[in-house]
């Protein structure tokens, strides 16, 4: 296979997965081989491209300039969602709200810090908006609200 057959092959192979990604469907392999894959189709063409990706000040950036939330996004929000809305929840966990994207990767050793590709963003901005409003649920649990207001008995 020369070159130009390999670049073709690689650029194709990038189509596919930026469908995935984009969309939010893309494993958290397939998101890394898509950012792995991409700056190596940009050095191989000589495109001078800088290696983008995005922390989670980045992300609540992001959030904030396009309004999908009410408030602006902080950092350390974009952090929480991710403990939140992460995928080590139970079945009744996830039917009620979507598991948040995977990051592009997770770097550090003690404490990880997660980052984006910025072709992630789409797939973000659906999952946010995919999230019940607020005070969707929640209430007070079954039994309390027929306890409310009464003394003890005795």
């Amino acid at each position: 296979m020369n070159k130009q057959d390999y670049l073709n092959a690689v650029k194709m192979r990038l189509g596919g997965l930026e469908e995935l990604v984009t969309d939010g469907r893309a494993s958290e392999a397939e998101v890394r081989e898509y950012v792995l894959l991409e700056g190596a189709y940009c050095a191989a063409v000589g495109i001078d491209r800088r290696f983008e990706l995005m922390t989670s000040a980045d992300v609540a950036d992001a959030f904030t300039k396009a309004k999908v939330t009410k408030q602006p996004v902080a950092p350390e929000l974009v952090q929480s969602w991710r403990g939140r809305y992460g995928p080590d929840r139970t079945p009744g966990e996830i039917a009620k709200a979507p598991t948040m994207p995977r990051p592009a990767f997770s770097v550090g050793v003690r404490r990880s810090i997660d980052v984006y590709h910025p072709v992630q963003l789409p797939a973000l901005f659906a999952w946010r908006r995919s999230l019940p409003g607020q005070g969707a649920g929640g209430g007070r649990p079954p039994g309390r609200a027929s306890q409310a207001g009464r003394g003890r008995e005795g």
